[in-house]
């Protein structure tokens, strides 16, 4: 076996693995012979076929076979030989089959983890970040859209005209200076508002108070810097509101009663529940805002060659975790969709970036995470209630999802750590 590399780039190589016809024919030799005893040819007993003919009718299939045994049994090794890692399955690039009496080249595409230079890099980031908090406000807030989802209503005279207090079920078109009608910027379906609260726009508010049932209003305005669908910035559109629904809304009172049905013991219970739910959702996003911070300032920092592989990977789980709940087929036709792979393209490299060197940082820093720290997070996150002797939990939970776990702890003590040797540049505003 002759091996050949050429290194088409930091993270790729294209190995060329000859093998000697000896090679080739002793494979050749094994697969008729596996085919001459399987087969049934008219004419002879099963598996007594000669061989000679054997050869004439199922050379191509021989071929076939034989070629994916010398690549499964040689390629592998060859890489061993040359100290090569794969990091995904080698891409063969032959086109030929294997031929019996020649020798048979094997090309595969083998990417490979690049090599990373922090040089200190990952210390010292500048890293500005807008974190929440949560206070009286933020509660008194949560409460009051607490109380929303649990309006009640009664029914309106047709004459009536909407005002504050009124709950409206309101439909939404958009159309240009042309007239043309703007889809993406109108509302697939009907909305509900309550009226006087500042759920609505203040300017379709304002066009819906005084309407009746039935009836619509229009408004103009210059769609903001600031809105969704950047290609609408600057534009004006002319909003035409549809009043579809009016109703009288009843809020509930917020007291023990009303937190009694939604599971609280008291008004008090209740308000502190909502207090940690509110904190651990900011938390969370906190969390989310200060590792996209700082992989951001990390990718600007140090660059890295990243396996298009890896790329690949990265791309395939976008689309597996979008569409989890797809059928198969549609799952299969997602995946095979390249303009949507395009699209997941720069974010998926920038994830593989960031992985690469949160790897070298733990191998450099000897970061690690102990068995004692799964458990404990472990307690704290899953078993808050439980009883003091929940070991046997413990365990479940480790055997179930430790190395998981231990993972995901990993990453963030390696967040923490940048964190903590950065230079930190934090803006708080409230929930």
């Amino acid at each position: 076996m002759k091996v050949t590399v050429e290194e088409l780039n930091p993270v790729q190589k294209r190995v060329c693995v000859t093998l000697p016809l000896e090679v080739v024919n002793k494979a050749f030799d094994q697969v008729y012979s596996s085919i001459q005893r399987k087969s049934k040819v008219q004419g002879f007993r099963p598996g007594k076929a000669p061989i000679k003919l054997i050869h004439r009718l199922y050379s191509q299939n021989a071929a076939l076979q034989t070629s994916e045994i010398l690549i499964r049994d040689n390629l592998g090794q060859a890489l061993v030989d040359q100290n090569i890692r794969p990091i995904a399955q080698p891409v063969v690039e032959n086109s030929d089959l294997a031929a019996y009496g020649q020798d048979y080249d094997i090309k595969a595409l083998v990417d490979i983890l690049p090599k990373i230079d922090l040089n200190g890099r990952h210390k010292g980031l500048n890293v500005r970040l807008e974190e929440l908090k949560i206070d009286d406000s933020s509660l008194e807030k949560e409460l009051k859209n607490l109380a929303r989802r649990h309006v009640t209503t009664s029914s309106l005279d047709q004459e009536t005209k909407a005002t504050a207090g009124h709950l409206a079920e309101i439909s939404l078109k958009a159309f240009n200076k042309e007239g043309s009608e703007i889809p993406e910027l109108a509302w697939k379906s009907t909305q509900s508002f309550l009226l006087g609260t500042q759920e609505l726009h203040p300017d379709f508010e304002k066009a819906i108070l005084g309407l009746k049932l039935g009836e619509s209003a229009k408004t103009t305005m210059i769609i903001p810097q600031e809105a969704s669908f950047p290609s609408h910035h600057g534009e004006e559109v002319t909003f035409e509101l549809h009043l579809a629904e009016l109703a009288q809304a009843q809020l509930p009172t917020m007291n023990d009663d009303f937190a009694k049905d939604l599971g609280s013991d008291s008004m008090e219970q209740l308000k502190q529940h909502v207090q940690n739910a509110l904190q651990s959702e900011a938390e969370k996003i906190n969390k989310n805002r200060l590792q996209q911070a700082i992989s951001s300032e990390l990718i600007g920092r140090v660059s890295v060659d990243v396996p298009p592989a890896l790329v690949d990977s990265s791309i395939d789980e976008m689309i597996k975790k979008g569409l989890s709940k797809a059928k198969q087929s549609d799952l299969e036709q997602a995946l095979a969709n390249e303009e949507l792979r395009q699209n997941l393209k720069d974010r998926a490299r920038n994830e593989v970036h960031v992985s690469l060197l949160m790897g070298e940082i733990i191998r450099q820093e000897n970061l690690q995470i102990s068995d004692d720290e799964v458990k404990s997070y472990i307690t704290s996150t899953f078993l808050k209630d439980a009883p003091a002797d929940s070991d046997s939990q413990i365990e479940d939970y480790l055997k179930s999802f430790g190395s998981m776990l231990k993972e995901q702890l990993l990453i963030d003590k390696v967040f923490e750590f940048i964190k903590s040797n950065a230079m930190m540049e934090i803006k708080t505003t409230v929930y």
